[in-house]
């Protein structure tokens, strides 16, 4: 933002608007891109959780179901 010459809300409007979506969901969508990654090479769950950046489990289930339609353990099935 300060290299732009923006206050961070401007630059999070300015992404929103070329997006569509929010700062936080295009990392939340990177993050869980990455966890699908891991998960097909052989990872468990409970180690993608926080080598994917998310600190809770279950917060990642959450998030990796709403966006995915089922539970990481149940992703490879």
């Amino acid at each position: 933002a300060k290299e732009l010459a923006l206050s961070e809300r401007q630059l999070q409007r300015k992404i929103k608007a070329l997006t569509g979506n929010s700062p936080a969901e295009i990392l939340r969508r990177a993050r869980l891109d990455h966890a699908v990654n891991l998960l097909e090479e052989g990872h468990k769950p409970s180690q993608v959780t926080h080598k994917s950046g998310f600190a809770s489990h279950a917060y990642f289930s959450r998030a990796f179901k709403a966006e995915y339609g089922c539970a990481p353990s149940d992703y490879k099935k």
